[in-house]
C-alpha cells in the first residue's frame, strides 16, 4: 500500500454533577463510569453549563444559624433568608432582616457592615460557605461557639455587651464579588491531568456558562483506561467554588 490511514474515535463524555458519589460537594467530586473507557490518548473540555452567580441566595446557602447563649442554656434558631439576588445590596439587607428572629434587630454601620442587636442576653451567629461571606463573618468559629455544631460552621460572629445591649458586628462588608472565570482540574485513576495553556496548571478555564474558547483545554492522560474521573472546580484564587447546592454539567471529548 502507498499509505496508511488512521481512524481516531472521539467519544463524548458528559459529566452531570448530580451523578457524583453521594456525600460529595459539587466543587470537588468523583464520577464513576459504568463501563471503563479504553484506548484513551487525550481529553478535551468542549462545553459546560456552570452557574456563576455565587451570590444568589438559594437552596443550600439560605440559612443563618442563631445561637442564644443565655447562661448555661443554649438554644438554636435557623433564620431562613428569602431566595433572592444577593448582588442587589438592598435585597440582601431585606433578606437578612426579615430572616432574623424578632428579638434581634438588624442594621448597617458606617462601613456597611451588618450589625445585630439583642436587648437581653448574648448570642452568636454562624453560617457555612457563601452564607458567611454574604454576611461578612470571620472565617473562623468564635470561642462562644466552641463545640456547637462546629463541624458545619465556616465562619461566625459573637455578640458583646456594650453597656446597653448585646451587639454582634460582622468583620467586613458583604462579599458579593462575581467571579469572571473558574479553574477546572481533573484526574483519572489518581493522576492529575493539566494543560500548559490553561491558567495555574488547571486543565481548563471556564467562563460564565460556557468554556472560554480562548484557552486550549486538551490534556493527555497518564493512563489509557478510565474507570472514574475526579473533578475539582476552584475560584481564581484557588479557593473552593461554593455552588450553594446548585449543579452543573461538563462536556468532554475523549479520544
Amino acid at each position: 500500500m502507498c499509505c496508511e490511514m488512521t481512524v481516531t474515535k472521539t467519544r463524548r463524555f458528559v459529566v452531570d454533577s448530580r451523578s457524583r458519589v453521594p456525600g460529595e460537594e459539587p466543587d470537588q467530586y468523583t464520577v464513576r463510569l459504568t463501563y471503563p473507557l479504553t484506548g484513551v490518548s487525550g481529553i478535551s473540555l468542549v462545553g459546560s453549563n456552570v452557574p456563576f452567580s455565587s451570590r444568589t441566595i438559594g437552596r443550600g446557602n439560605d440559612t443563618i444559624h442563631v445561637v442564644y447563649l443565655d447562661g448555661a442554656t443554649k438554644s438554636f434558631v435557623e433564620a431562613i433568608m428569602a431566595h433572592t439576588d444577593a448582588a442587589d445590596d438592598a435585597a440582601l439587607e431585606t433578606a437578612v432582616r426579615d430572616a432574623m428572629p424578632a428579638d434581634i434587630a438588624v442594621a448597617r454601620d458606617d462601613a456597611g457592615r451588618f450589625t445585630f442587636t439583642r436587648a437581653v442576653g448574648p448570642f452568636a451567629l454562624y453560617g457555612t460557605g457563601a452564607v458567611a461571606r454574604l454576611i461578612g463573618m470571620n472565617n473562623h468559629v468564635p470561642s462562644a461557639l466552641d463545640g456547637i455544631r462546629s463541624r458545619d460552621a465556616w465562619g461566625g460572629i459573637a455578640s458583646e455587651f456594650d453597656g446597653a445591649a448585646h451587639v454582634a458586628v460582622a468583620a467586613y462588608t458583604p462579599d458579593r464579588t462575581q467571579e469572571t472565570y473558574l479553574l477546572l482540574t481533573t484526574s483519572v485513576g489518581g493522576s492529575v491531568e493539566s494543560s500548559e495553556q490553561a491558567a495555574d496548571g488547571a486543565m481548563a478555564v471556564i467562563g460564565p456558562g460556557v468554556v472560554d474558547v480562548a484557552h486550549p483545554v486538551a490534556a493527555k492522560p497518564r493512563t489509557s483506561e478510565i474507570h472514574r474521573m475526579d473533578i475539582k472546580i476552584t475560584r481564581p484564587t484557588g479557593e473552593p467554588y461554593d455552588f450553594a447546592g446548585r449543579n452543573h454539567r461538563l462536556d468532554f471529548d475523549i479520544v
